[in-house]
């Protein structure tokens, strides 16, 4: 698994109305999602 000193997201209520970045915007749900599986792969990298 590679490494990464930080991520950056955007997210927005309604990407689809963003003003300038929508396609690559996530919703709060996808945030919440990818949230939890960044979470998910720093314990199982922190159980090694």
């Amino acid at each position: 698994m590679a490494g990464a000193d930080g991520v950056i997201v955007e997210v927005h209520e309604k990407p689809e109305e963003d003003a300038s970045d929508g396609q690559q915007t996530l919703n709060f749900r996808e945030s919440e999602a990818l949230i939890r599986k960044m979470k998910a792969a720093h314990e199982m990298l922190l159980s090694f």
